[in-house]
């Protein structure tokens, strides 16, 4: 059952100039809609169009500070491939070291890339 055809509802009339109720049949007969529901239909459409508006402005923001965000890391990663590393570790020589990283082999392995 389409959700625009049911419902009990108290009336009234309005005026409208012809064409525009001619436009609202042809908008209404394919859709089997009596004119108080395409009215219906047409306002509650509206209404969401006014929410994918407000969704795309909010996107549209998000994707602003997405670039941004994206400017500061990679002047961020820019800053870090030109930093020399200031202290080198030898071998045995891990007790300053984080506890994650004493004794790890990757340590050894990544101060031999250059």
């Amino acid at each position: 059952m389409n959700k625009y055809t049911g419902g009990i509802h108290r009336h009234s009339t309005i005026k409208v100039p012809v064409d525009i109720k001619k436009r609202l049949e042809a908008y209404a007969r394919p859709r089997r809609l009596t004119l108080a529901l395409a009215i219906n239909k047409l306002l509650e459409d509206d209404d969401i169009l006014e929410m994918l508006d407000e969704i795309k402005a909010l996107i549209s923001r998000q994707n602003e500070l997405l670039e941004k965000n994206n400017l500061i890391l990679n002047e961020i990663l820019s800053s870090l491939r030109n930093v020399e590393t200031v202290r080198t570790v030898e071998k045995g020589d891990s007790q300053d070291l984080p506890v994650w990283a004493r004794d790890n082999p990757w340590i050894e392995v990544l101060g031999k890339r250059r």
